[in-house]
């Protein structure tokens, strides 16, 4: 591929898909007037048709999706250079369309090796060789100088055609994918490699037998330097690069904690930002536990991991204002204690932090996408049950005691989730139930679980679940000691056990 301008990666992904679809359709309609759309050809003309068959098939049977990373492939499509290349057309043929009365043959002739370059038919290609000769010499002149932009344009979208048929799938015939060992080794390797044969590959290889060990060595190479801290991309690297996250999250579940680190550490928020589905993919993560402990392992490992994410995003592009994600998401924990996981104060926060932005419609998206997953980490509630769910009535009981221990283990960010669990009107451990088991294993001595107790309490008076004369525990001064309250009067939605 041709050097290539180099830019931040949020201006290759800073896309709009209803632009975008817009300029591929009156392409492809140019397309069919003047190139060579035979898919045999491979010319941009029949490329661009491909793909925008393959869009509409989705846009006509509602049971045929893309993945997302081929909705991420298509969204790199450079939208303006489509457009150009329309327009420059469009301008070619209105010469054409008001010729003179010039003597035929008596100026300058077009070659038509300039014309063939660009993938044009033969009709076309004779036509304008024809209509050339006829217009003025000034307006030749013209012509010759948008033929030479088409060449350069078109020289683009040739390359960048070529990679996106190949994630696609859109290219005549079978592209012949690299056997696995060969694939690694080129990945670990210096060599160059044939990019779109390595492309499909590496699409195909998301779903085949050989998935985790490819994620292994795709996460690999992200955890290296050259990877993470890289500033400016090319759009072949960005398209690599993007394939590349989509392929290692595709077997998260699957990959060593190790490689889990490195892939929410550094490449969290640009998944999110590339169309990686991370929600659905942690909840599989944390719902494929078989009990509750399990599940809370999980769990913290995840916040734990988020905690320590080194990741910058942008808050202006102008003026290349950055701030790391986790300062980002201390910062809204600060101001949103109580209400932590409103989808309200989330989008307020998100929106305020972006009010000087103008064009921040896809930022905000992300961020709030980023802050939805963290806060319910927080929570432990990204998922509202695991396997462990499908269970006996007594196990799942058990399991329930172990989840409502846990939340109070982790104070201030369980108190919400305790407090819903206790305000359904059938909840499967009643209150003065969990109370007698905090009785039994919660520490009286120790400061944290006495701070605790005291939240908690605070919460269950706020919502009236227990009586406001009534405390949890009290305070003995005889023996300078907290003990339990034996006599309260709860005003649970359900009846104690």
């Amino acid at each position: 591929m041709e050097q290539q301008t180099r830019k931040k990666i949020i201006e290759f992904l800073h896309s709009n898909w209803k632009e975008k679809r817009s300029s591929i359709a009156s392409l492809v309609e140019i397309g069919e007037k003047v190139g060579n759309v035979e898919i045999t050809a491979e010319t941009i003309w029949s490329r661009m048709k491909a793909i925008d068959e393959l869009v509409r098939s989705t846009e006509q049977d509602s049971q045929f999706k893309l993945f997302e990373v081929e909705k991420f492939v298509l969204s790199l499509l450079d939208t303006n250079l489509v457009r150009n290349i329309t327009k420059r057309i469009e301008e070619i043929e209105k010469f054409f369309n008001k010729l003179g009365d010039g003597i035929p043959g008596s100026r300058a002739t077009l070659e038509k090796s300039k014309l063939e370059k660009l993938g044009l038919s033969e009709k076309t290609i004779k036509q304008w060789a024809d209509q050339f000769s006829q217009l003025q010499p000034h307006d030749q002149k013209t012509v010759l100088h948008l033929l030479s932009e088409m060449h350069s344009l078109t020289d683009s979208l040739q390359a960048e055609s070529q990679l996106l048929s190949a994630a696609l799938g859109t290219v005549p015939g079978v592209i012949s994918t690299f056997e696995l060992g060969e694939c690694v080794a080129l990945l670990k390797g210096s060599k160059s490699y044939d990019v779109p044969r390595m492309i499909r590959t590496l699409i195909e290889g998301m779903n085949n037998e050989n998935k985790i060990e490819l994620a292994r060595t795709i996460t690999e190479l992200l955890s290296k330097p050259a990877f993470r801290d890289r500033k400016m991309y090319s759009w072949e690297e960005v398209l690599l690069l993007g394939i590349f996250i989509h392929v290692a999250f595709s077997s998260f579940t699957s990959l060593p904690r190790e490689s889990q680190q490195v892939l929410l550490r550094h490449y969290f928020y640009h998944a999110i930002a590339i169309q990686v589905p991370v929600g659905q993919i942690l909840r599989k993560f944390l719902y494929e536990t078989d009990t509750i402990i399990a599940y809370f392992d999980r769990n913290k490992f995840l916040f734990d991991t988020l905690n320590s994410n080194n990741e910058e995003i942008f808050l202006t592009l102008e003026e290349e204002k950055k701030e790391t994600l986790r300062k980002i998401f201390g910062s809204y924990v600060t101001n949103n204690q109580k209400d932590l996981n409103s989808s309200k104060n989330q989008e307020k926060f998100v929106t305020n932090l972006y009010s000087k932005e103008p064009h921040s419609d896809l930022l905000q998206v992300w961020l709030q996408e980023s802050l939805l997953i963290y806060c319910r980490l927080k929570s432990a509630i990204l998922v509202e049950k695991n396997e462990g769910g499908e269970l006996t009535p007594d196990e799942q009981y058990a399991n329930d005691v172990i989840l409502l221990l846990a939340w109070f283990g982790i104070g201030s960010d369980g108190a919400e989730s305790l407090i819903n669990y206790f305000k359904q009107k059938h909840s499967r451990v009643p209150l003065p139930s969990f109370i007698d088991r905090l009785k039994e294993t919660a520490d009286l001595n120790d400061e944290t679980t006495v701070e605790n107790i005291v939240e908690f309490t605070s919460a269950l008076h706020e919502h009236n679940l227990l009586d406001s004369n009534n405390e949890l525990v009290e305070f003995y001064q005889d023996d300078s000691k907290f003990h339990w309250n034996d006599n309260l009067s709860f005003q649970s939605t359900t009846p104690a056990a």
